[in-house]
């Protein structure tokens, strides 16, 4: 009886993580690349998020809500003008590529 208790505890262990992760790579599924140009990827998240690299580096966030980060880092004078060109005239906070680098997750 102990035994069956401890397979069925850790079926439901097994089952919890799994669940998880399924419900991880569904998000992962709804996740739409947009390729805007030579070495501009824009990443579109289902929670409406942006995330705007150049080359392979995120540079550039816009949330949900609108709000829009951009690094204040400088790579190259492409990169800049790939950020200038994604922002379009709008107005963005400058913050460290830490702080992009943590919305992202890398």
């Amino acid at each position: 009886m102990v035994q069956l208790f401890i397979q069925a505890l850790a079926f439901t262990k097994l089952w919890k993580r799994s669940k998880h992760n399924i419900f991880k790579l569904y998000q992962l599924i709804k996740m739409k690349i947009k390729r805007l140009g030579a070495s501009k990827t824009l990443l579109a998240l289902p929670s409406g998020s942006e995330i705007f690299y150049s080359y392979e580096t995120p540079v550039a966030y816009q949330t949900h809500t609108g709000e829009l980060f951009k690094t204040e880092e400088y790579y190259s004078r492409t990169t800049s003008k790939h950020i200038t060109q994604y922002l379009n005239g709008r107005k963005a906070e400058t913050v460290s590529q830490s702080f992009i680098n943590q919305l992202v997750g890398v």
